[in-house]
């Protein structure tokens, strides 16, 4: 829990980023000028990274798994329609954006720290 009489510019060290910074990745031009046996080769990396996933979530903390585990059940309980879920849940919307905001920083970060400073992202 997050110390109530910590200065802000400390307590912030300590939560999720909001909005979080997210960044789309464009990747088709540079995909495509690949040669086949590159594209080949980036395909089967990127496979072999996302396999390792829940190892690096492991190595995190020990409840960075089953986090992860929810955040994927949730998305696909509600096929990625997040504002039905929230309101069959009778959630706010500013409990919904601040939800989102964890999750995208923790599916970033591929686990519950933050990527600078080794702090563990509190919604």
């Amino acid at each position: 829990m997050v110390n109530e009489a910590m200065d802000e510019g400390t307590r912030k060290q300590y939560l999720a980023d909001d909005p979080p910074t997210v960044v789309p990745l464009t990747i088709a031009p540079h995909f495509n000028a690949l040669n086949d046996k590159e594209k080949k080769y980036a395909h089967y990396i990127s496979r072999a990274a996302f396999s390792g996933t829940r190892i690096n979530l492991r190595q995190v903390s020990a409840e960075s798994e089953a986090i992860y585990d929810f955040i994927i059940t949730l998305h696909k309980s509600c096929n990625g329609d997040w504002k039905k879920l929230a309101s069959q849940a009778k959630l706010s919307d500013e409990d919904l954006k601040h939800f989102l905001s964890y999750a995208a920083q923790f599916i970033g970060n591929t686990g519950n720290y933050r990527s600078f400073g080794d702090s563990k992202g509190k919604s």
